[in-house]
């Protein structure tokens, strides 16, 4: 009971911790204390005790965060709950312990990167640019910690609808809809792309992202994502080589997200 109280206390210290920086500002988020921040942290804290062996990792503050502005805190819950444990999304296994489907995904956005954008993919393999450096702080908020409205309500919507072969899909194309200036960046400079610029784009709605989703779609089939799932899961060796590569065993959930534009930055300088 002791270890359980002690946990408890230790999410909710982080999750108070963040839920400051979550949407700061946001008008419902931009109080301390007040009612925004109030019902994030009940949402986010009534879930770690909900699913312990998950527990609370950053990222799911701009889920909850973002959902919370559309819902209320109930329905909010039980959205995060069938996110994290339905077939469709399991986005627990992204945050629970190991983040065995973020290796999966950093294999398959690679593959998949190669596949729909060679160029690119030569490019960012001569900089030395694997997915570790801009996956992880997409898709583990599911993008509301970079991507501005209205295109981020109709990203959700994709999401919600598509799992998360989508939430693959979406990141792809969102590098083939900035491919051209990222074959023009050196290494510093794609990442700042990455990390920051790409999500100032005032052009950036639904239209530009549903013009690259269409682009790829035709390229990057169920079938594609499923093959490489199997390449990924069913050789053991090549998988931990992959892996070995793509997520160094040193990187912490904390700096892939919350951290993540900071760890670019010490990688530049």
């Amino acid at each position: 009971k002791m270890k359980k109280f002690l946990e408890d206390k230790e999410n909710d210290e982080q999750i108070l911790r963040d839920v400051t920086r979550t949407f700061p500002t946001v008008q419902m988020y931009a109080k301390k204390d007040g009612i925004g921040q109030q019902r994030l942290r009940r949402v986010l804290n009534a879930y770690s005790i909900h699913q312990p062996q998950v527990g609370y990792v950053q990222g799911m503050n701009f889920i909850a965060g973002y959902m919370l502005m559309h819902a209320c805190e109930e329905d909010v819950f039980w959205i995060l709950d069938a996110l994290m444990k339905k077939p469709k999304y399991n986005l627990s296994e992204i945050f629970a312990n190991g983040m065995a489907r973020l290796h999966l995904a950093l294999y398959q956005a690679d593959m998949g990167m190669k596949k729909v954008a060679p160029k690119l993919h030569m490019h960012f393999e001569k900089l030395e640019i694997t997915p570790i450096l801009w996956l992880p702080g997409w898709i583990l908020p599911m993008f509301a910690s970079k991507m501005q409205e209205p295109a981020l309500s109709y990203t959700f919507d994709r999401i919600l609808e598509g799992g998360w072969s989508e939430l693959i899909r979406l990141s792809l194309s969102i590098l083939v809809m900035n491919e051209e200036r990222l074959l023009a960046c050196n290494f510093e400079q794609c990442l700042e792309q990455l990390t920051e610029l790409v999500w100032l784009q005032r052009n950036f709605n639904e239209r530009l992202i549903n013009d690259g989703v269409t682009a790829i779609e035709g390229r990057l089939t169920e079938y594609d994502l499923s093959t490489f799932e199997y390449e990924y899961c069913g050789f053991d060796e090549k998988a931990t080589e992959v892996q070995n590569v793509l997520l160094p065993e040193n990187v912490s959930t904390e700096m892939l997200t919350g951290g993540l534009i900071l760890l670019a930055a010490g990688a530049v300088g």
